[in-house]
């Protein structure tokens, strides 16, 4: 307002008479100079010529240096602006006062009031006020606010509200409330929020953002419910350490527990990663004792190209995951993993030292059953070229472990080695590549704790040749080639000789899931302590529809099949031999080209025995965001020697999914699941999610909800029943029956109350997104 004094000043002393001013004063005392209607354009255009604009219908000046402005006031400085009917300006200290209506606005806020006050240094106040934050949709009323210079609104008697009105579904009501407009921080104080005007929830004290912005304070709390805990409550606090640092307290009250101390750190920098979040119950009254749960995640680059990974969880007990788990994959945890990666990479190198250990969960597993730790395992791989487009191509890849049987273990343990130098040629062009390449692969063992009689030094050592070749054919199809088909026939000839390695221990090497790009590696197994000997072709053929403009892909298919010219002789300890001379088939099917519509399935069939050994297909018809339903089919089978199943531990890796069938000489999986999202009116939307078990006779999830979601609030509401499964490895079929109750509400522009968020429903229903963009405040 300073910068008025002088245009007024400046208008004043003109001396001009009305009509031609917009204001006119006698030399001695006041006087008011009516404009005539026809004439008050022209004058106001004359003064927002100015920097700072003043306009009225009438106007009156005191000796005092005040004027009083009636009709149609407005007062413009900069961004900032005021309207009213009566207005008190005082030319002194740029300051404006009114006893009538008035409007303020700013890029931020605009107000309305019956009263108030406005001063370029103190800022504004007015009564009963109604206001508006234009940079997010709220809005409000007041007894009194108090908007100061640097955009803070302090507020007395007040609510506050993202929704529509003049009937709004949920309002916050305060005997005190600030906003920081800048910041977009919102606190107040001895505030209640009311749902369609039925008390939601009461605090003495809450902080939000208004915005999409991160601050220190508490959280809104979450509730929820479950059979194996009751009730629950969490408050949660944060800690905006940094803009690159945070800490979240969680602290949770269990009706049949007791307080769980939890709680998450994080840390970002240009060149580190790091989280850390951990649970503790200083004593569980179902439990008896304290439990604990902590795991740490961490990704650093280092100089010179090295980058550590850390990854470790620990839990204080077996039950732990069975007790605080959300689902039944979690319910059915066996192994916790702990390790350490430092890593090196360039063009030409690959170099990586690890070590790596497992907390046994499924105390049940006997003690030859449980995974090995590797401390160390050393890696370097090494790829080079040489001539034109590298079409001389050579290296090696190369491990050295330490193998750590777990306490008490009979198993054999000690050091393996394992090194594969190879060399190839890559022919190739448009629409062809042939490369014929060989490798020479070394293994060494030292092994402790051997059986009397046994060696303690093994090794093994063999060639490996193969020639890879393939072609991409392709063309155009249907009106004016809006469509290209291609075919990419491959094949690849598969030579390694037999070696007999029923000594050598199994440490890390079973069977992998199998894909039609397994086809074409040139070991059967995963892990170094099996090198499937082959005398074999493998052939596959993809087939791709496309539109030529888009690039869009409406079918994918895939078939292929391994070719024995002799059959193969080594096997895993409890697998059966292969006979016959023809391998498995595998088929894989992905559609999209109806519209809505999309279908998969891939199919690993057994020629030997006319069996599928893994099946699995999905079926989605998805129209739009928040519509979709899924339905899909699974099995798996594998088939071992039953007089063996209890002396190997590689057994409880291959029928590791749970639940196990074992039945004669096969355990495995069948599970059929339908899950789905739709709505069912303009605001209401229903979930559902089931699995069941056609082995066990029974379903292992149940999940059914629903959600109502209007322009500024939603509530979803869940109830879900799951089986905690024994862990992989175990032969046990039957689990605890775990319910729980979900219930959220959401406060679009403040936060959420409850404990159902869109992830679960992401992660249970394949190709949910929600109907409307949640406008929910960033919360951390």
């Amino acid at each position: 307002m300073p910068r008025l004094r002088p245009l007024l000043t400046a208008l004043l002393s003109l001396g001009c008479s009305a009509p031609h001013c917009l204001w006119a004063a006698p030399a001695a005392g006041p006087a008011r100079t009516p404009i005539p209607a026809r004439d008050r354009a022209r004058a106001r255009a004359q003064l927002f010529a100015g920097g700072a604009n003043i306009s009225a219908d009438h106007a009156v000046r005191n000796r005092h240096g005040q004027w009083t402005l009636n009709g149609n006031v407005v007062i413009r400085q900069g961004q900032r602006e005021i309207r009213a009917n009566h207005v008190v300006y005082d030319s002194r200290h740029g300051s404006v006062s009114t006893r009538g209506g008035i409007e303020f606005s700013d890029p931020m806020v605009r107000i309305t009031g019956k009263g108030g006050r406005y001063s370029p240094t103190r800022g504004a106040v007015f009564d009963s006020a109604h206001f508006t934050l234009l940079r997010r949709n709220a809005r409000g009323t007041a007894g009194r606010l108090r908007l100061t210079p640097l955009g803070i609104l302090r507020l007395r008697r007040v609510t506050f509200t993202t929704c529509k009105l003049p009937k709004p579904s949920w309002v916050l009501r305060a005997s005190s409330l600030t906003i920081n407009t800048r910041d977009r921080i919102g606190t107040g104080r001895d505030a209640r929020v009311d749902l369609h005007g039925v008390p939601l929830l009461y605090t003495p004290w809450v902080s939000f953002p208004v915005g999409n912005v991160r601050k220190t304070g508490f959280l809104f709390p979450t509730f929820g419910n479950t059979s194996t805990s009751g009730l629950m409550v969490t408050v949660p606090f944060y800690w905006n350490i940094a803009p690159n640092a945070d800490l979240t307290l969680q602290p949770t009250e269990y009706q049949r527990r007791g307080i769980d101390l939890g709680g998450d750190a994080r840390l970002l920098t240009a060149d580190d990663r790091t989280e850390i979040d951990w649970d503790y119950l200083p004593y569980d009254n179902a439990f008896h004792g304290s439990r604990s749960r902590i795991r740490l995640r961490s990704e650093t680059n280092l100089p010179d190209g090295l980058r550590l990974s850390l990854d470790g969880q620990n839990v204080s007990d077996s039950q732990y995951f069975e007790d605080f788990a959300s689902g039944p994959e979690g319910a059915s945890t066996a192994f916790l993993n702990r390790r350490a990666v430092l890593s090196y990479r360039n063009a030409h190198w690959n170099v990586r030292g690890m070590v790596q250990q497992f907390q046994t969960i499924d105390t049940t597993l006997p003690v030859n059953e449980r995974p090995y730790a590797r401390v160390p395992d050393i890696t370097a791989d090494a790829n080079y070229g040489w001539g034109p487009a590298d079409l001389l191509r050579y290296g090696f890849t190369s491990e050295l472990v330490d193998f750590q049987r777990p306490a008490g273990s009979t198993l054999v343990s000690g050091w393996r080695f394992d090194a594969t130098p190879r060399v190839s040629l890559h022919f190739g062009g448009p629409g062809y590549f042939v490369r014929p390449a060989i490798a020479w692969r070394t293994t060494e063992y030292e092994l402790s704790h051997t059986a009397p009689g046994q060696p303690s030094n093994l090794s093994r050592n063999l060639p490996i040749a193969s020639v890879d070749a393939g072609l991409k054919l392709d063309r155009l199809i249907g009106r004016h080639g809006r469509r290209r088909i291609e075919l990419e026939p491959r094949a690849m000839y598969l030579y390694v000789p037999y070696r007999n390695q029923n000594d050598l221990p199994i440490f890390d090497t079973g069977l992998p899931d199998l894909q039609p790009v397994e086809l074409f590696r040139t070991n059967r197994y995963v892990g170094a302590d099996r090198q499937g000997d082959a005398d074999q072709i493998s052939a596959a053929l993809t087939a791709r529809l496309l539109g030529t403009a888009s690039g869009r892909q409406y079918l994918s298919a895939t078939i292929g099949e391994e070719f024995y010219l002799r059959p193969p002789r080594v096997t895993l300890p409890g697998l059966p031999l292969q006979r016959g001379p023809y391998g498995g088939i595998i088929a894989k099917l992905s559609l999209t080209a109806v519209r809505d519509w999309s279908a998969s399935g891939e199919l690993q069939w057994n020629p030997q025995n006319s069996q599928a050994e893994r099946a699995q297909a999905s079926l989605q018809y998805r129209p739009g965001p928040g519509r979709v339903i899924n339905l899909a089919y699974r099995f798996e089978r594998t088939t071992f020697e039953l007089a063996t199943l209890q002396q190997q531990a590689s057994i409880a890796a291959l029928c590791g999914t749970a639940p196990a069938l074992v039945s004669g000489s096969s355990c495995g999986t069948k599970q059929v699941e339908l899950s789905g999202a739709w709505p069912i009116g303009p605001h209401w939307s229903v979930f559902a999610r089931a699995v069941y078990s056609m082995l066990d006779h029974q379903a292992l999830e149940r999940f059914v909800g629903f959600e109502y979601r209007s322009c500024c609030w939603s509530i979803r509401f869940g109830a879900r029943r799951y089986v905690a499964l024994r862990p992989v490895g175990t032969t046990e079929r039957t689990g605890t029956q775990v319910t729980g109750v979900y219930l959220q509400v959401e406060l679009n522009g403040l936060a959420s109350v409850g404990s159902a968020p869109d992830r679960f429903l992401s992660e249970a229903i394949p190709g949910y997104t929600s109907a409307e963009p949640n406008s929910l405040a960033a919360m951390p």
